[in-house]
């Protein structure tokens, strides 16, 4: 166990830089695991009487709103006010979803299965929103 504390310790040290924060970055990472919860349990209860597309629409913005609020203020600790932070943010989101189409589309013509496609494109998703959001979005001007 003690190596293993080591270890991590050691990582930790690396890894910490001037634009990568290990601790912000797993409140990050619990942020998205809400979030997610968020998109999936709207979804399934716009469901009730929604179409799934309209559903889907609905269950992606309130995901959206809670993500933005969360980010800013339990992750990145943001004081910045007015539109330009909101705009940054959608604009991230989206470049984030068309790289991951993208790269989705690269894992399926590479023969990989749509579950492994999709998980494969998690990482990069995770990392292009996490510096989006903090050297962009929620950078303090």
């Amino acid at each position: 166990m003690l190596f293993f504390k080591k270890a991590v310790d050691f990582v930790t040290r690396r890894l910490n830089s001037e634009y990568f924060d290990t601790w912000e970055f797993i409140r990050f990472c619990c942020v998205g695991l809400v979030n997610t919860l968020v998109d999936f349990c709207v979804f399934m209860l716009a469901g009730l009487w929604l179409p799934p597309s309209p559903s889907r629409v609905v269950a992606w913005v309130a995901a959206g709103i809670f993500s933005y609020v969360a980010n800013k203020r339990h992750v990145f600790y943001s004081r910045s006010k007015g539109t330009k932070p909101i705009l940054r943010f959608v604009l991230v989101n989206l470049i984030s979803l068309l790289g991951g189409l993208v790269f989705l589309e690269l894992f399926l013509f590479w023969g990989f299965g749509r579950l492994v496609a999709y998980a494969a494109t998690l990482p990069a998703i995770a990392l292009g929103n996490y510096f989006g959001y903090k050297l962009w979005s929620f950078k303090e001007d």
